[in-house]
């Protein structure tokens, strides 16, 4: 159950529909690897399929492998709905850009069934309204609140929500900045440089990278760093091996007025942890999700989402 990496001379289409709003930069466009393993973990769900392999390595280890898809109908249609837990695939995909052990569907081919009764999910998609927001949590997550300072010296209230499964963390931090004009007009008489009237705005814009810096600042090995999207609203992604071996995996993203940041910290034995970023929606006032077409000009037109 080795895997095999070959190099292609095009840029390979990845099979997702052409509405998809999630970017994929964190895959090696251009390049396929096949894996061969047995389902462990099998979600058929949007926004994200995702699957879960046992694959042997060249050393005769096994490995837990993390495969990403397009959404549920895209991948029936695609005839490989019916696959379950204890089945033996090959994969064709495209792989990680820091050799994690993940990659994006590109085929499944089912070499023989084995399924066996699949155990309890281990992800469920939650709905957060009051910070509008819907995400995937191994359980029920813990809230607490903090206040949280920004760039530009303002405390701005925010929610937390965490969990935690065996070793592995997992948490999103709200942060509402819809009170920022009034926290920065109460700070104006502690301001002592110039444009101190625009922090409020600078704050807000600049709160992915400088949300992104903090996370570099942790001193761990940067393996990933680039921008990101869900649902055409932008933010950033960045990966990291920390000091003590273990991986953190980070989304920043922020919408009207709020940023949300998730982080994923788990062993250094786990796949990446798509699973939990790729999943979160952002959600408006009546609870529906939020998606955009986006232009190179950064304009962008909202439509319809399931």
């Amino acid at each position: 159950m080795k895997h095999t990496i070959f190099l292609l001379g095009v840029v390979l289409f990845i099979a997702t529909p052409a509405t998809a709003h999630h970017s994929h930069g964190n895959y090696e466009i251009g390049t396929e690897i096949q894996i061969q393993g047995v389902v462990t973990e099998f979600h058929l769900a949007n926004p994200h399929v995702w699957v879960f392999l046992e694959v042997e390595n060249d050393a005769g280890e096994l490995e837990a492998w993390a495969l990403e898809s397009g959404g549920a109908a895209g991948f029936r249609r695609s005839g490989w709905a019916d696959i379950a837990q204890g089945d033996n695939l090959t994969v064709t995909c495209a792989p990680t850009r820091d050799g994690d052990n993940g990659c994006f569907i590109n085929d499944i081919q089912v070499n023989f069934s084995n399924a066996t009764e699949a155990s309890a999910p281990g992800w469920t998609n939650m709905t957060f309204e009051d910070q509008l927001f819907r995400a995937n949590f191994p359980h029920e997550p813990r809230i607490s609140t903090k206040p949280y300072v920004s760039e530009y010296g303002g405390t701005f209230p925010s929610t937390i929500y965490e969990a935690q499964e065996g070793d592995n963390y997992y948490s999103v931090t709200v942060v509402d900045f819809s009170d920022a004009k009034n926290v920065y007009l109460q700070l104006a008489d502690q301001i002592n440089v110039a444009g101190a009237h625009n922090f409020w705005l600078y704050t807000q814009m600049g709160a992915i990278p400088y949300t992104a810096r903090q996370f570099r600042l942790r001193g761990g090995e940067v393996t990933y760093d680039a921008w990101h999207t869900i649902d055409f609203i932008g933010g950033h992604q960045i990966f990291l091996t920390n000091p003590d071996q273990t991986r953190t995996y980070a989304g920043i993203y922020r919408h009207a007025d709020r940023l949300y940041i998730l982080e994923a910290t788990v062993t250094a034995d786990a796949p990446p942890q798509g699973i939990f970023q790729q999943s979160l929606n952002m959600l408006d006032e009546e609870g529906n999700r939020v998606r955009y077409e986006l232009q190179p000009d950064n304009s962008r037109v909202r439509i319809d989402a399931d």
